[in-house]
């Protein structure tokens, strides 16, 4: 169980490289754009007594805010790391960013599919091994790693001990895909569910990339489309006004 825990932990890992790699890439291009390529065209347009677009007003503030920083900000983002790195080691920021993953729809997407296969391979685990049905639930809900779905274990928990089947009480708290429910709905009337949850978990383990490839491929045109966006405002920032200085070279020469 442990070595399949390992596993899919390390590609949840694995997939989050490339976006972090983006977001690290959209952070260079604004500050490389900001720091080195504004100011030249802002002196440019200093020495001209011209009226400038608004978005090149406001992108001239923005950027020389940046340059007159640079310092201030890389030390907040440095203290914003670090601070965010402690509170999520305090029992507030586990239970914070818990709730944050199963909140945000593309986190929650991931979390349940990583929690599942944990899940069925860690149930099915305990109760080939003989451990009652209660004991298991409330050992596998902390194996988890996420305080949220814990508690929500524990009102599965106390909907069995009310005489609930397993399925019913594990759809109450709607985590879990209805494929694993109806599964372990057939293992309890089988009187085979620790068969059935290895062999679900083995099928959701697999589907375990296929939902990281689909998160990266959700991501990758966001984040494109963010610096995109951010690189085209800078761009036009600058070429609006060029554009009338060459217009007004034209009529003066004309």
């Amino acid at each position: 169980y442990y070595e399949k825990d390992a596993k899919t932990k390390k590609k949840i890992k694995a997939s989050m490289t490339y976006p972090k790699l983006l977001l690290l890439m959209g952070i260079a291009v604004v500050l490389v754009l900001s720091v080195f390529v504004m100011p030249i065209f802002s002196d440019l347009f200093g020495n001209f007594d011209a009226d400038l677009p608004e978005i090149t007003v406001i992108v001239n503030k923005i950027t020389t805010f940046i340059r007159s920083n640079i310092g201030l900000i890389i030390i907040a983002a440095m203290v914003l790391v670090i601070g965010l790195s402690i509170f999520k080691q305090t029992k507030l920021g586990t239970r914070v960013i818990d709730r944050v993953r199963l909140s945000i729809p593309v986190l929650r997407y991931v979390t349940i599919a990583t929690i599942t296969p944990r899940f069925a391979n860690g149930f099915g685990v305990l109760i080939d091994s003989g451990a009652k049905i209660v004991d298991s639930l409330d050992i596998i809900g902390r194996l988890l790693g996420n305080t949220v779905v814990e508690d929500l274990f524990k009102i599965a928990t106390s909907e069995i001990k009310r005489g609930q089947p397993i399925a019913k009480s594990l759809q109450t708290i709607d985590i879990f895909p209805n494929m694993l429910i109806e599964m372990i709905r057939v293992g309890e009337s089988s009187d085979s569910i620790d068969k059935v949850l290895k062999r679900t978990g083995d099928y959701f383990d697999e589907q375990v990339n296929v939902t990281i490839q689909k998160m990266t491929t959700f991501i990758e045109p966001l984040f494109m489309l963010a610096i995109g966006g951010i690189v085209a405002v800078i761009l036009l920032s600058v070429f609006l006004p060029m554009m009338s200085l060459m217009d007004a070279i034209s009529a003066d020469v004309g």
